[in-house]
C-alpha cells in the first residue's frame, strides 16, 4: 500500500521572467485518503485567521467540514454536524478576533458559528430561527455579496419567521440582531457595500437603500429595478442595473442616471464594476460594437467604450477583473483567438490581449475561471489543451508560464479554490493518486539550479542542459531523454521493432518492412513501393475508379462490347443489350435496333415486317373491306375452337403455316380443328351471303 505523509514536496523551479526565484509546491494533506477528492465548492471557503488558514474540505468520514492549517499541520477543526453528511461550512470571516462562518446541522439548520481556532472554542453563535429552520441565508441561492464586514460588524441576511432581512453581529449572541427600522420591503438584501461610512444595499424588489448613520433610518437612494452591482469610490457610489448606469452621492437628490446600457448576464460571477485610476470600468453591449469594455468618470459625456477589441457587432463581455501593476487584467476575446488574458491601462492603445495561451482560435479559459493577483504576479487557471493548469504571469507574454502543482505528469492539475496566504498560493489540485487535495506553493524559494531550467533533483536528469527536465516534451529521434522519463520512447515510437530509419511510418505499428501489404488501404504496409496497393490490373485506373481492378480490358476508358454481359467502360448508363430500349433483351427481340419491333408489338398486315417477332409477316389475302365485316371467325387467338358467321361451310379449307391441309369439323357455326398444334393457321372460304372469297389468319395458343 502507498504510504501517505502529511507533506509531499514537489520541487518545480520556475526561472525565465522571475530569474531569482523558484517555487516549491507542498501537498498539505491527503484529507480524503486515496484517490477521492476533498475539494468543496462554495462562496468563501478560506480565511486567514490568527496566522492560520481555516478552510472547508470533505472526506468520506466527516463530509464537508472545517479544517485548519496551523504550525505546518492540517487537522479537522471540528466535526460540526457529526457523521458523514457534513455541515456545508462557508462564508468565513475574521471579526473582532474571532472566526465567524455559516454551517448547517440537523438540529438547527444553517446558522452562524464562531471559533477561536480550537475545537473547544468552535461553537454555535445562536439558533436564531429556533429548531431545524435556517437562521442565516447561506445555503443554495445565497452569494458572497450578501455578507459584509463593516464597522466591526458582520452584516448578513438573517431568517426569522420566513422573513429574509438584514441582520448584523459583532460575534456575540447579544450583539446579533436585525438591523433597526428594517421592514419587509427591504427583504433579501444583496450587494452590501460601504460608502462614506454608511452601509448600502439593494433588494430583491425595487431600490437601492442606505442605513443613515445618524438616524439609523433606512432611506431609499436610487429607485432602480434589477440592480446588478454597487461600487463605492472616493467620490461616488456607482449603481449598475440591467439597463441603466447610475451614480449617487448618497441622497436621492444626488442620484442621477449616467447611461442606458445593456449589461450581459450569462455565466457571470463577481462584480461587473471595477475602479482604475479614478475611472470605473464595466461591460456594455451595443448593436454596433457588441459586448465590450466601457469606462466612465461618472458623467454622461465621460462615458465611452474603451476599445472595440473585436471589431463589429461581435464581442465578449470582459470578466474576472483583477488589478495589477496599475492595469486592469481580465478575461476577454477577440476574433480568431478564443477567450484569453487581456489587459488595459484605460486607453485604446493600452487595451490588448496579453497572450494566446493555446496558440489557436480555441479558448484558453474555461468555466469556472479564477484570476487573482498580489503585488508580485497574476495567478489564474487556463489551458493549452482542454484541461486547465495553473499559470502565473508578470503581466507580459514572455512572463507568463504554466506551473505544475502535483507530481502527476499524466494529465492537467485542474486547480480550483485559489487563496493567497502568508505570501504563498493555496490551491486544490488533482492528482491520479490522491485526487483533489490542497497544496501550498511558495514562489520565493531560492534553489540551486545549475542549468537554470526551473527543475532540480529528480525532476532534472541533466543539469547541464536546460532543455532536459520533467517539464520538457520528448523530442523524437534526437537521442536525448528530454522529459527525464525512460519510458517515453525516443525512437521506434510505434513499438513495432523497427527504428525510424527502417520504418516508413513510425507512428503505426502495423506498417513496417515485415508487414503484409493490405490492398486498397492507402498504406505502404510493407514499406516497399514496388508492392502494389492499388490498380492491380495496371490499366492506369485505381480501384476507386475501376469497376474491375482484376481485368485490364475493363476501365472507364474502354469501349463497350455489346451483348457480352460485361460493363467494359465502367458506366452502367452505356447499353450492353436492348439497344432499341423497348424493354426486350436481344435473345427475346427479333430486331434489337428497332423499338417498334418486339414480341409485344402489334402486327401490321401486308408490310412484309414481322412486328411481333412470331416469325410471320402477316398477309391478308382478301383486302375487300366488306369481306372483313361479312365473314367472321373468332375468337382469335383461340384454342382451336372458333365461332364462324356468314361462312359457307362446304367452301371452308384450313391450312397450317406450311400449307398443309388441317382436318376440322363444323357444327352449329362452331369450327373445331382436329388435333391442332400450337401455331399459325389460315382459314379460307366463301361468304354465305354473296359467295365472296375470304382468308383469315388465326393463332392457336393451346391444343
Amino acid at each position: 500500500m502507498k504510504s501517505k505523509s502529511v507533506f509531499k514536496l514537489i520541487l518545480l523551479v520556475f526561472i525565465c521572467s522571475f530569474p531569482a526565484f523558484s517555487q516549491v509546491s507542498t501537498l498539505l494533506k491527503d484529507i480524503n485518503p486515496g484517490s477521492g477528492s476533498s475539494l468543496v465548492y462554495g462562496e468563501q471557503t478560506y480565511c486567514s485567521f490568527n496566522g492560520s488558514l481555516v478552510f472547508a474540505a470533505q472526506n468520506a468520514e466527516f463530509g464537508h467540514e472545517v479544517w485548519i492549517y496551523k504550525n505546518n499541520e492540517v487537522s479537522l477543526l471540528k466535526d460540526i454536524n457529526p457523521g458523514n453528511k457534513g455541515s456545508e461550512a462557508d462564508y468565513f470571516f475574521e471579526l473582532n478576533g474571532k472566526l465567524v462562518f455559516s454551517a448547517e446541522t440537523e438540529e438547527s439548520g444553517f446558522e452562524l458559528w464562531t471559533s477561536d481556532g480550537t475545537t473547544e472554542g468552535t461553537q454555535l453563535l445562536a439558533d436564531f430561527n429556533a429548531g431545524t429552520k435556517d437562521g442565516v441565508f447561506a445555503g443554495p441561492g445565497s452569494s458572497l455579496d450578501r455578507f459584509l464586514v463593516f464597522d466591526n460588524k458582520l452584516y448578513f441576511t438573517g431568517i426569522q419567521n420566513s422573513s429574509y432581512t438584514l441582520w448584523s453581529t459583532d460575534g456575540t449572541k447579544e450583539g446579533t440582531m436585525p438591523v433597526k427600522n428594517i421592514s419587509s420591503k427591504h427583504s433579501f438584501p444583496v450587494n452590501l457595500t460601504a460608502y462614506k461610512d454608511e452601509l448600502y444595499f439593494n433588494t430583491a424588489f425595487d431600490g437601492v437603500f442606505k442605513i443613515n448613520k445618524e438616524t439609523e433610518e433606512i432611506e431609499e437612494v436610487v429607485a432602480l429595478r434589477s440592480t446588478y452591482n454597487l461600487l463605492a469610490t472616493d467620490d461616488l457610489l456607482y449603481v449598475l442595473g440591467g439597463s441603466e448606469l447610475w451614480t449617487t452621492t448618497g441622497t436621492k437628490a444626488g442620484s442621477k442616471k449616467v447611461l442606458d446600457i445593456d449589461s450581459p448576464t450569462v455565466n457571470w460571477r463577481g462584480n461587473r464594476l471595477v475602479e482604475l485610476n479614478k475611472k470605473v470600468y464595466f461591460p456594455n453591449y451595443t448593436s454596433d460594437t457588441g459586448n465590450e469594455l466601457w469606462q466612465t468618470d461618472g458623467t454622461s459625456l465621460g462615458t465611452k467604450i474603451v476599445k472595440d477589441v473585436w471589431p463589429g457587432s461581435k464581442g465578449y463581455a470582459p470578466q474576472n477583473y483583477t488589478l495589477f501593476k496599475n492595469k486592469l487584467f481580465y478575461k476577454g476575446e477577440q476574433e480568431n483567438t478564443g477567450i484569453e488574458l487581456f489587459e488595459t491601462d484605460g486607453t485604446a492603445d493600452g487595451t490588448q490581449m496579453v497572450i494566446n495561451i493555446d496558440g489557436t482560435s480555441n479558448s484558453s479559459f474555461h468555466l469556472p475561471t479564477t484570476l487573482i493577483s498580489d503585488d508580485k504576479r497574476l495567478y489564474f487557471n487556463a489551458s493549452d489543451s482542454f484541461y486547465s493548469d495553473l499559470f502565473i504571469s508578470d503581466g507580459t507574454k514572455n512572463g507568463t508560464r504554466k506551473i505544475r502543482v502535483t507530481n502527476d505528469r499524466s494529465g492537467a492539475d485542474e486547480p480550483e479554490n485559489f487563496f493567497l496566504f502568508d505570501n504563498k498560493l493555496v490551491v486544490f489540485a488533482d492528482d491520479n493518486e490522491t485526487g483533489y487535495e490542497p497544496y501550498i506553493i511558495d514562489f520565493d524559494v531560492e534553489i540551486d539550479d545549475p542549468d537554470a531550467d526551473g527543475y532540480v533533483g529528480e525532476d532534472d536528469c541533466d543539469e547541464t542542459n536546460p532543455a532536459v527536465n520533467k517539464g520538457a516534451a520528448e523530442i523524437f529521434y534526437n537521442g536525448l531523454d528530454d522529459d527525464c522519463n525512460p519510458l517515453t520512447l525516443d525512437d521506434d515510437i510505434d513499438n513495432d521493432g523497427y527504428i525510424a530509419v527502417d520504418d516508413c511510418d513510425d507512428t503505426d505499428a502495423n506498417v513496417h518492412p515485415n508487414a503484409i501489404e493490405i490492398p486498397y488501404n492507402g498504406k505502404d504496409d510493407d514499406c516497399n513501393p514496388e508492392t502494389l496497393d492499388d490498380d492491380f490490373d495496371r490499366d492506369g485506373y485505381i480501384a476507386a475508379e475501376d469497376c474491375n481492378d482484376g481485368d485490364a480490358s475493363i476501365n472507364p476508358d474502354a469501349e463497350e462490347i455489346p451483348y457480352n454481359g460485361i460493363d467494359e467502360d465502367c458506366n452502367p448508363a452505356t447499353l450492353d443489350d436492348d439497344f432499341d430500349n423497348d424493354g426486350y433483351l436481344s435473345f427475346e427481340d427479333c430486331n434489337d435496333n428497332e423499338e417498334r419491333i418486339n414480341p409485344g408489338a402489334t402486327e401490321i398486315p401486308n408490310n412484309d415486317v414481322d412486328e411481333n417477332c412470331d416469325g410471320i409477316a402477316e398477309q391478308i389475302l382478301s383486302l375487300n373491306s366488306e369481306d372483313e365485316t361479312i365473314a367472321k371467325v373468332y375468337p382469335n387467338p383461340s384454342n382451336g375452337i372458333m365461332h364462324v358467321e356468314n361462312v359457307e361451310v362446304k367452301s371452308l379449307k384450313v391450312n397450317d403455316s406450311k400449307g398443309r391441309r388441317v382436318v376440322f369439323k363444323v357444327e352449329n357455326n362452331t369450327l373445331k380443328l382436329i388435333n391442332p398444334s400450337i401455331g399459325t393457321f389460315f382459314i379460307e372460304g366463301k361468304t354465305k351471303s354473296d359467295k365472296k372469297h375470304f382468308t383469315r389468319k388465326v393463332l392457336i395458343l393451346s391444343e
